[in-house]
């Protein structure tokens, strides 16, 4: 991760953009100027241009016949 990704907290609704990274430890700002400091471990990436290129699979639901 370096200065200026976006990252988003696992199981938490929040994300920003990464200030600093101090070994283990990202900081991070959100969308209303609040840092937080998170482990590595605890964030994704939040990258749109990840997903740009995965196709979609849709499967027809199964009949229920109830």
């Amino acid at each position: 991760m370096k200065i200026g990704n976006k990252v988003s907290v696992v199981d938490e609704d929040l994300s920003g953009v990464v200030t600093s990274v101090n070994g283990n430890i990202v900081v991070f700002k959100d969308e209303y100027g609040f840092t937080y400091q998170y482990p590595k471990e605890k964030l994704v990436p939040k990258d749109e241009e990840l997903y740009e290129n995965i196709r979609v699979k849709k499967s027809r639901a199964p009949k229920s016949y109830f």
